[in-house]
């Protein structure tokens, strides 16, 4: 029983470090400690990530000062941003769009809007899946590490990436794969009434051009000055000087030597990411573009087997797609001559079809024993 005058005050953890704390200083729930570092800190001084990642995960085990400071800072901003302003994308989706080079006509009026704009369905229904679809893979990948962040730092629009790992990236992968799945139910409602086999054979096509495409687009706007980094999951990245973290706990028979040079030399070399991003940093896609993208990727089914009825639901919404596509650039935009963007914008779809590449690569990871013929993107490649 506490004595008479005094509270007995519940034990938080520190959103930061990880320690117990009984009182929330600065408006938030920090200890003692790192409040007191970040006020004798005002002006940031000029620290190196000890990790070299600028991404140290917060708890226990930070001993970062640089990311210690930056963890801080985020979680006041957090503090004082208004829910209601989320938007219905991930930050580096929703700067996509912030970052078109192509403005509006100044001074014309909501009223003065006509209904092709007002409502972009395809585009609306996208945003609010794609969403979804961050958030799903953000909680499941930040769950299935070793030690999770606490759960108020899942942020969506700054999640934590750590540098990539031969093992997470297979759970990643699964992830990703469960969570196209849903957004294909989701955002083509003719998708659900296909047979079971028919909706993963659409998605496991879809598979490597989004994967490739949106890690790329992610990574400018999380490593603007990192060029060579690539987000192969949502929560971890890959560049080459994390190439040897890369293979961390493989079979004993795996050829740990033979796969740092095999990566470093192939196909689909990290080298070709600074030439992706930069590919898609000059148009900067808007992202309304961006949906439309991945919209029209997901029904690019050509290379599977023909069957009419896939063929012509492909057709109805490659249709619609371009269709608001136009809406948006002659009336919303209010340019006329668009078909230079148009033309390159849709060269992304050919830019990022990898799928051939991948299997090529999956293959010769099989070759050194760094996966097993009952991995689950082994086998995938293989149907």
């Amino acid at each position: 029983m506490p004595s008479k005058g005094t509270t007995k005050k519940a034990a938080k953890s520190c959103l930061v470090c990880g320690g117990i704390t009984q009182a929330a200083h600065l408006g938030i729930d920090l200890c003692r400690a790192c409040a007191i570092f970040y006020r004798r800190n005002p002006k940031r001084r000029a620290r190196t990530c000890r990790a070299n990642t600028d991404q140290c995960p917060a708890g226990k085990d930070l001993n970062c000062k640089k990311c210690r400071f930056d963890w801080i800072e985020r979680m006041l901003k957090r503090k004082h941003i208004p829910r209601s302003k989320a938007s219905y994308t991930c930050r580096a989706h929703s700067q996509l769009s912030t970052v078109a080079p192509v403005a509006e006509v100044e001074g014309s009026s909501k009223s003065s809007t006509s209904a092709s704009i007002q409502a972009t369905p395809c585009a609306a229904d996208h945003g609010h899946d794609s969403l979804s679809m961050c958030h799903t893979r953000m909680i499941a990948e930040m769950h299935a590490r070793g030690d999770p962040p606490h759960p108020l730092l899942m942020d969506v629009d700054a999640p934590s990436t750590l540098p990539a790992v031969c093992k997470t990236m297979h759970i990643a992968n699964k992830i990703l794969l469960a969570s196209l799945l849903e957004f294909g139910k989701a955002a083509f409602p003719d998708f659900t009434k296909l047979q079971a086999h028919e909706q993963w054979s659409i998605v496991s096509e879809f598979f490597y051009r989004f994967r490739a495409f949106e890690g790329c687009c992610r990574a400018n706007e999380c490593f603007p000055d990192h060029p060579t980094r690539f987000l192969p999951s949502f929560t971890s990245f890959l560049s080459p000087e994390v190439y040897d973290k890369f293979y961390d706990k493989l079979p004993q028979n795996a050829d740990l030597e033979g796969a740092v040079s095999y990566f470093k030399n192939s196909t689909i070399s990290i080298k070709e990411v600074p030439m992706a991003r930069e590919c898609i940093a000059r148009l900067k896609p808007a992202h309304d573009e961006f949906l439309a993208v991945i919209g029209l990727m997901f029904w690019c089914i050509e290379a599977l087997p023909h069957r009419q009825h896939l063929s012509d639901l492909a057709e109805k919404y490659r249709k619609q797609i371009m269709t608001e596509l136009h809406v948006y650039y002659k009336e919303k935009l209010k340019m006329d001559d668009y078909a230079p963007r148009l033309g390159e914008l849709l060269m992304f779809i050919q830019v990022f079809d990898v799928k051939e590449r991948f299997q090529e690569h999956f293959e010769n990871l099989r070759l050194l024993n760094i996966l097993d013929d009952d991995n689950f993107i082994y086998r995938l490649q293989k149907e």
